[in-house]
């Protein structure tokens, strides 16, 4: 009997340990890979018109996510959406290769200038990870565990914060608490944050130390900017939202969309370059 119960609490366990590994790994070397690219980019055509530079790195980006496009047969691209909509399903397995593919779109998309975010991406390539990991393993054990962790390894790397990891994955993802997913979601976080100090000591974010005069002053400026940036992110969301329903109303075919996202990507480069900057420095 206790061998029954023993069973499922290792396995769950190494789970955690193994997706914190992969879930570090993944997210510093899509960070680490954009970096290179742009910095390569950077150095190579350092006199180069920028319009025309950015113009051609955004070109060949929409290329290269095209070939991906068609090389998976990807109908739409994955993201956060679709981890939060799986976690809720009663058949709540990922499309593995869809989310493979739009995580390599994404991270062409980034080092080519067009950043769609990375963190997005990452938790979803996390959540991936997992059900890939479950699905090779066999692994009969919660759905919720393996999308929850991975999603919890990516926060916890990218933001050096495994304690928001752990909390993202049940409140943003999961949406409820439970021990039996606590542990190993809690176990991948960690897992992670460790890796990643350990192996490369990197951090997106840099959290400075603040005094106990300090704290008074970051509430009032969190409850008055919480209401603000809110009304922002409702905006920003509506705007992607209109602006991907464009193509299909207009009639517009994959190439026109693209000419038309590139050039005006371009011309914000050519005032802005550092809008289009999307790794750590």
């Amino acid at each position: 009997m206790w061998q029954e119960t023993l069973k499922p609490v290792l396995i769950s366990i190494l789970i955690g340990i193994l997706l914190g590994v992969f879930g570090a790994t993944a997210a510093h070397y899509f960070r680490a890979g954009i970096h290179f690219i742009e910095q390569f980019v950077s150095n190579r055509f350092d006199n180069a018109n920028r319009f025309v530079l950015f113009f051609c790195s955004l070109s060949t980006a929409a290329f290269v996510i095209s070939l991906i496009k068609a090389k998976f047969s990807v109908i739409r691209w994955h993201g956060p959406a679709d981890t939060i909509f799986a976690a809720h399903r009663v058949n709540n397995e990922l499309d593995i290769k869809s989310g493979i593919a739009s995580t390599l779109a994404a991270f062409f998309s980034a080092a080519g200038g067009a950043s769609v975010g990375q963190y997005g991406p990452l938790a979803h390539f996390g959540a991936t990870l997992g059900s890939c990991l479950k699905a090779i393993l066999k692994l009969r054990i919660s759905t919720d565990i393996v999308l929850g962790g991975g999603v919890a390894a990516a926060i916890s790397t990218g933001f050096s914060a495994p304690l928001t990891g752990i909390i993202f994955a049940h409140e943003a993802i999961l949406r409820h608490f439970s021990f039996k997913v606590l542990a190993p979601v809690a176990l991948t976080s960690s897992t992670a944050i460790v890796i990643s100090n350990y192996l490369w000591n990197s951090s997106t974010f840099k959290m400075g130390l603040y005094s106990a005069t300090d704290v008074g002053p970051m509430i009032l400026l969190s409850i008055t900017a919480g209401p603000f940036f809110g009304f922002f992110a409702i905006l920003f969301i509506f705007t992607i939202l209109t602006f991907a329903k464009l193509p299909t109303q207009k009639g517009l075919n994959q190439f026109q969309s693209f000419l038309i996202a590139i050039t005006g990507l371009s011309t914000i480069g050519t005032f802005y370059p550092e809008a289009m900057v999307s790794s750590p420095t």
